[in-house]
Order: structure tokens, then sequence, then C-alpha cells
């Protein structure tokens, strides 16, 4: 009975610790922009109303849209109070920045940032 009892402990903060290391969020907005020279200031397009899911692991970032992007999170590059950044490849091995940081004037949203040399964009999400 007493090893039952563990085996069964075990599995449950085994769930449990696997649950905590999944993040998701919940995106409203989309906001795309480029940079159509090397340096060159980006120009954002419109925001637009999205119902998107992201879901980030420890090693994946996951974002379940009409096309699903999937980023393979390579290194941290920076963990701040202002947001966390890490360097990532996409589906195609190509890579990009990943940022996920606070939205100064609106309380319990995120930014989940992705950026490339020529592109980025960025969802408004709340944790989901």
């Amino acid at each position: 009975m007493k090893k039952l009892l563990s085996i069964l402990l075990f599995a449950l903060v085994s769930i449990g610790s696997y649950a905590q290391s999944n993040l998701f969020l919940r995106a409203s907005t989309v906001t795309l922009g480029f940079r159509y020279e090397q340096g060159a200031e980006i120009s954002w397009g419109e925001t637009k109303p999205v119902n998107v899911l992201i879901k980030i692991t420890q090693t994946t970032a996951t974002v379940f849209s009409q096309t699903t992007q999937e980023y393979h999170l390579v290194s941290l590059l920076k963990k701040t109070d202002n947001g966390t950044s890490y360097r990532c490849t996409d589906s195609e091995g190509k890579l990009c920045n990943l940022l996920v940081m606070p939205v100064s004037d609106s309380p319990g949203y995120l930014f989940f940032i992705v950026e490339y040399s020529d592109s980025v964009w960025y969802y408004k999400c709340r944790e989901d």
C-alpha cells in the first residue's frame, strides 16, 4: 500500500511539474511590420483582430493560427523584468528572435514578438 501511494504521489508531482512548464497565451490582435532596407526603420501595418492560441514550452513556441508556426528555442538571450528573449529557428531552419514581454499600457497583457532581419510581427495576448 505504501509503495502504491509513493508511486501515485510521484506521478502527480511529475504531471504537475510538467504542466507548469507550459505557458498558454490567447492572442487578440496581431500587427505586422517590414524592414525594406538593412538598418531601416520598420514600416508597420495595421493591427488586426485574431483569436490565436500560443503554446510555449521549454524547447518550442507554437502559434496555432491559420498556418501553424513552430519555433525551436535554441538559446536564451536575455531574461529581465521587462521580458524574455530567445534565439530560435523556425520550421524551415531560418534564424529569428522571439520575445515575450509585458504590455506597459495594458496590465495583464503580454506581447509575443517574432523578429526576423526583414520582418516582425507581434501578438497582443493574455494568459489562457
